[in-house]
């Protein structure tokens, strides 16, 4: 996969510090496929969706405070993240009793 331009300023130091970490971007990366495969086969959907919410929620923060501009992406992720979460509540409302 092609290398992206590198954003700058606040976001630019953001994702050097996630390079340097060494691990976190290939475990996010690694996260993202198993969560496609798993809504590709529509297997075990609800696991899916609790592993995705967390990356979701952040990329909606890391746009708003850092990249405002380019938001509107992340905003559909996670809306469509919602409303997964809500077409499939009965199997995961029993992790919020």
């Amino acid at each position: 996969m092609p290398a992206h331009e590198m954003p700058e300023g606040d976001l630019a130091t953001f994702f050097q510090g996630f390079m340097a970490s060494k691990y976190l971007m290939p475990l996010v990366g690694m996260v993202e496929v198993v969560v496609g495969i798993l809504f590709l086969t529509k297997k075990w959907m609800p696991f899916a969706l609790v592993l995705l919410a967390p990356i979701s929620v952040n990329i909606v923060l890391i746009h708003l405070f850092l990249d405002p501009a380019n938001i509107a992406m992340a905003l559909l992720v996670f809306v469509a993240n919602i409303a997964l979460i809500y077409a499939y509540w009965g199997n995961l409302k029993y992790l919020f009793k």
